[in-house]
């Protein structure tokens, strides 16, 4: 019984970090702009972009639909992001 519960425990944690990881990086996403994109990538980085990766091209993808007129912008926080973490190239890249 100790182990079913540290195992419900442990997944009940995990959502709550993944919820919390989406809201970050949804945030960060929904408010990076020319001025602050730089500040917005370091915010990125310091999230664990590695494990939420999948949640940052969605974000990304999202927004960019939501906003085409800042695509120039969310190109360049990816590729930046591509250039510090290739991980999430590959991610990018399977969501074709």
């Amino acid at each position: 019984a100790s182990r079913q519960t540290t195992a419900k425990t442990n997944k009940q944690s995990q959502r709550l970090i993944c919820g919390g990881l989406k809201k970050s990086i949804n945030g960060l996403v929904n408010k990076v702009n020319v001025s602050n994109i730089k500040a917005i990538v370091v915010d990125l980085l310091r999230e664990n972009v590695i494990r939420g990766r999948a949640l940052l091209v969605r974000s990304l993808m999202k927004a960019q639909g939501a906003s085409p007129n800042f695509s120039h912008v969310y190109a360049a926080l990816i590729a930046v992001i591509n250039t510090k973490m290739p991980e999430v190239r590959a991610t990018v890249q399977s969501w074709r």
